[in-house]
C-alpha cells in the first residue's frame, strides 16, 4: 500500500480525477499497471481503508486530498509468465512503482524506488522477503532523477489507462 497526497496547483477544478499505477523494470520498460487506486478523506491514514468505491475524486484548487494505491507484490505475475515480480525471481536491480493521477486528458505521476539488493529465492516466506525489498524515496533527485523522469514520461503520456488496464 502507498498513501499519496495529491494537492492541485491549477486554477481550475480538476474534476473526475482517477490513480493508476505503473512498475518499471530497471531498464524503464512498463511490466505492470493496475486501477486499484482508491480515494480517501485526509483522517484515514491507517492502511486499513474499508471503502474501495471512491475511484475517482474532484478536487478544487489549492484542495489536498489523498489516495491509497495497493499493489500485491506477493501474488502479482508478470504479465504473460508464471514468475512473480516481487519479491520472488527478480533480478537484483531498482525497480520503479509510479503513481499517475490522471484528470481529463491531464496525466500527472510521481514514483518510489524498490531496491531489490539480491535475488530472492523462492524458499523465503513472503514476509521475509518484503523485508529485503528497500523502499528509496530520494532517488528521483539530481541528473538521474531528471532522466528517470524523462523516460518514464513518454509511457505515461502515451498510454491510454482506461483501456489498458480496463480494456472494454
Amino acid at each position: 500500500m502507498f498513501r499519496a497526497s495529491v494537492l492541485n496547483y491549477g486554477r481550475a477544478v480538476a474534476s473526475d480525477c482517477e490513480g493508476f499505477w505503473t512498475v518499471f523494470g530497471p531498464g524503464f520498460q512498463e511490466l505492470e499497471s493496475g486501477s486499484t487506486v482508491f480515494w480517501s478523506p485526509g483522517a484515514d491514514d491507517d492502511y486499513d481503508f474499508q471503502n474501495r468505491k471512491f475511484t475517482s475524486a474532484v478536487i478544487k484548487f489549492n484542495e489536498r486530498r489523498f489516495c491509497w494505491a495497493e499493489f500485491d507484490v506477493v501474488s502479482t505475475p508478470v504479465k504473460g509468465t508464471r514468475i512473480q515480480l516481487f519479491p520472488y525471481a527478480c533480478p537484483a536491480a531498482l525497480f520503479i512503482f509510479a503513481l499517475v493521477v490522471q484528470y481529463g486528458q491531464y496525466k500527472s505521476f510521481d514514483f518510489v524506488g524498490l531496491e531489490v539488493p539480491k535475488r530472492i529465492q523462492t524458499g523465503v516466506p513472503a514476509e521475509g522477503a518484503i523485508e529485503k525489498i528497500e523502499v528509496k524515496w530520494d532517488h528521483n533527485r539530481g541528473l538521474r532523477g531528471l532522466v528517470r523522469s524523462y523516460r518514464m514520461n513518454r509511457f505515461i503520456a502515451e498510454t491510454d489507462y482506461h483501456n489498458y488496464v480496463r480494456p472494454t
